[in-house]
């Protein structure tokens, strides 16, 4: 889920703590994607079967 507003995400951590199976709330994508170029369906890279 993305959001274009602000959005206040202590609420979001103190929900998720201690519950290791739910999401990660990631607020900060930089450190994610390092200059990582976008992916698109004309790259090829995408498949509904998974590779193994």
């Amino acid at each position: 889920m993305a959001s274009a507003s602000p959005i206040e995400p202590d609420p979001i951590r103190a929900a998720l703590a201690g519950d290791t199976p739910r999401a990660a709330l990631v607020t900060d994508i930089d450190e994610l994607i390092d200059g990582a170029e976008p992916v698109t369906d004309a790259d090829g890279l995408w498949s509904p079967k998974p590779s193994s």
